[in-house]
C-alpha cells in the first residue's frame, strides 16, 4: 500500500508541471458558458436543451478523453520511452495510479459541469429549474459509461502514440452521433463510444417523458457495460505487464 502512495505522490508532483488539472476545470467551465449562452438565444423548450447538452457531451467526450490520456502517456513515455514506469517495483501500481487520476478528475469534471449548468440553466431561462439530483445521475452515468473509453485510450496511446489516439476519438464521434439515431436503436450496446451518450439520453428523455425509452432492459445495459469495461481492464493490465516501452514497438 505505500508503494501505491507514494506512487500517487509522485504523480501529483508530475501532472501538476502540465495542464492536465487546468484542463479538467477549464474544460467544463467553457462547456457551461458556451452552452448557456446558447440556451439564452434559444427558444428550444429548456428539458430537451438540456438532454441535447449531455448527448452533445457524450459525442465529443472521446476526443476529450484522447486528450487527457496522452498527456498523462507522453509524460512517460518522452522520458526514455516510458523507462520510469518499467523501472519502477510494480507496473501494476504505476499505472493504477495514472488510472486513478484520470478517473477521479473525469468524475470531478463531469458533476462540476452538471452542477454548474444545473446552477446557472435556472438563471438563463425564467421558469426553468432542472433537478440537481437529476443531473447528477447523468453525470455519473456519463463518467460511469465511458471508464471503457478511457482505457482503450490510455492503452491507444502508449501503444500507438497520439496520432492513432485521436484518430480513434475522430472516428467513435462520428459513429456515436450515427448511433444516436435511429439506426444505433438496437445496436448500440456493442459500441462503447456510444455508451454515454445513450445512457444520459435514456435517463434525461426518462423525465420528460416518464418513461424508460430504451429497447433493452436496464439490469442489460448495465451488466453489458460492466463486463465489457471488466474485459478491458483485464486486457490492459495483461499487456501492460508485458510493455516493453513505446520505443520497443516502433
Amino acid at each position: 500500500m505505500s508503494g501505491l502512495i507514494n506512487q500517487i505522490k509522485a504523480d501529483k508532483i508530475k501532472l501538476s508541471r502540465n495542464p492536465f488539472f487546468i484542463l479538467h476545470l477549464l474544460i467544463p467551465v467553457v462547456g457551461i458558458v458556451v452552452l448557456i449562452i446558447y440556451m439564452g438565444i434559444t427558444s428550444y423548450q429548456a428539458q430537451n436543451f438540456t438532454a441535447g447538452c449531455f448527448q452533445v457531451l457524450g459525442i465529443i467526450y472521446p476526443v476529450v478523453i484522447a486528450l487527457l490520456t496522452s498527456i498523462i502517456s507522453e509524460q512517460e513515455t518522452e522520458a526514455g520511452g516510458g523507462f520510469f514506469m518499467l523501472a519502477v517495483s510494480s507496473r501494476r501500481k504505476a499505472l493504477f495510479s495514472k488510472l486513478l487520476y484520470l478517473l477521479f478528475s473525469g468524475l470531478i469534471s463531469c458533476l462540476l459541469f452538471a452542477f454548474g449548468y444545473g446552477i446557472l440553466a435556472s438563471t438563463a431561462r425564467a421558469g426553468y429549474n432542472p433537478s440537481l439530483v437529476l443531473l447528477a445521475k447523468a453525470a455519473f452515468a456519463l463518467w460511469g459509461t465511458s471508464i471503457f473509453q478511457y482505457l482503450l485510450h490510455t492503452w491507444l496511446s502508449f501503444r500507438f502514440g497520439r496520432g492513432a489516439n485521436f484518430g480513434m476519438a475522430a472516428f467513435e464521434v462520428l459513429l456515436s452521433a450515427l448511433m444516436l439515431t435511429g439506426l444505433g436503436d438496437t445496436i448500440w450496446m456493442i459500441f462503447p463510444c456510444a455508451w454515454s451518450s445513450r445512457m444520459t439520453s435514456i435517463i434525461l428523455n426518462a423525465s420528460i417523458e416518464g418513461t424508460i425509452l430504451s429497447f433493452l432492459p436496464q439490469e442489460l445495459i448495465y451488466t453489458i457495460v460492466g463486463v465489457l469495461t471488466l474485459l478491458m481492464l483485464i486486457f490492459f493490465f495483461c499487456w501492460f505487464s508485458r510493455w516493453e516501452g513505446q520505443g520497443s514497438e516502433e
